[in-house]
């Protein structure tokens, strides 16, 4: 959109040269809709509520439309995003599940479990069916000081990026059971993260850190926070826990508003691969 600038000079307008002001363009991502699991099927319905729903949340939605395509993907176009709205929309949709928690693989309770594991890394181990345990990255200041323990399984992937194994139980506490998350401080001043489950959500929490205690000798095992499919957090486990607790580690404001963000939505009934390359009409 062009228009003529007017400047005053001793009292009488000069139009200027013509000047151009530049509008932010649209932005289209596609993504490829893939089954979690391997012979599962894919409801796109379901899958463009999720969308929707996630891109409401980083409050996106009202300049985005979201449209199936051919060959099992969706089409995400937003008017006038920025290349910080396109990098939100990444972020957002990277994972299937906002929130898990998890007892991490140590090698005292699951040493046949590891070496199992190990064996098809990076690969989720499936035993007669079923997810045993799977691996994965490991992000913010766990990627430092989660090695310095010998208990956990660690491995690095080939981009020398630490990935933990954590164990699938029964319990599965997840995002679904949060009820209310907000930003707050850990006990050294630095910004965290609450959240609050529901009673059921307690309860099952309750049952995980219960059969994770201490062991008399000392020994402890540690419990995995996993945002975004990365693992944030690993406190070892001193005691049962219910329904309140606080993610840290020293995030920013645009690391605590996408976690945030993150932790208020469902988990998506598909995984999404891409954003994929725009492919040309000619």
């Amino acid at each position: 959109m062009k228009l003529i600038a007017a400047v005053w000079v001793c009292g009488l307008m000069v139009a200027s040269a013509a000047c151009t002001i530049c509008e932010a363009a649209d932005q289209v991502l596609v993504y490829q809709v893939e089954p979690i699991t391997e012979n599962g099927n894919v409801v796109m319905k379901s899958v463009l509520k999720a969308v929707e729903v996630r891109l409401h949340a980083i409050d996106v939605s009202s300049r985005a439309s979201v449209r199936t395509l051919e060959r099992n993907r969706i089409q995400i176009t937003v008017t006038g995003a920025a290349d910080a709205d396109v990098e939100r929309i990444k972020r957002v949709l990277a994972f299937a599940v906002g929130l898990e928690i998890r007892v991490l693989a140590n090698k005292r309770d699951h040493a046949t479990l590891i070496d199992k594991a190990v064996d098809s890394f990076p690969k989720p181990l499936v035993v007669e069916g079923k997810l045993r345990a799977r691996w994965v990255p490991v992000g913010g200041k766990e990627q430092t000081e989660i090695g310095r323990h010998g208990d956990v399984a660690i491995r690095n992937d080939e981009n020398k990026k630490p990935l933990a194994l954590i164990v699938k139980d029964s319990q599965d506490v997840t995002s679904k059971h949060i009820v209310n998350v907000g930003r707050t401080v850990d006990n050294d001043g630095h910004t965290a993260i609450s959240f609050a489950l529901n009673e059921e959500g307690g309860r099952r929490l309750g049952e995980l850190t219960g059969a994770n205690q201490p062991s008399p000798d000392g020994f402890r095992r540690r419990l995995g926070i996993i945002v975004g499919g990365q693992l944030r957090l690993a406190p070892s486990l001193m005691a049962r826990i219910g329904r309140k607790g606080i993610i840290s580690g020293r995030f920013t404001d645009e690391e605590t508003e996408s976690m945030i963000a993150i932790l208020h939505v469902d988990a998506l009934p598909a995984r999404l691969k891409g954003p994929l390359p725009i492919e040309s009409k000619e």
